[in-house]
């Protein structure tokens, strides 16, 4: 009986509305959780490349790499 009075009401599509906004918002919330660990992932693991510079420069270049200034 507390179905047909539900119905009747309304009170049920207004359950069912606030249902579909929470799995809505739990969807966004998810989705936005799964860019960030990508996003965040790529960071740690995407290759940079930077020049090297001051003592790294000279320690990890042979002579043949340094200019003629520092060798």
């Amino acid at each position: 009986m507390g179905g047909v009075i539900d119905v009747l009401t309304g009170s049920a599509a207004k359950k069912a509305e606030k249902a579909q906004a929470l799995a809505r918002e739990q969807n966004q919330v998810s989705q936005a959780r799964q860019l960030s660990t990508t996003a965040a992932e790529a960071a740690r693991t995407g290759l940079i490349r930077r020049n090297p510079r001051g003592r790294r420069l000279l320690a990890d270049a042979s002579a043949s790499d340094l200019p003629s200034t520092v060798a």
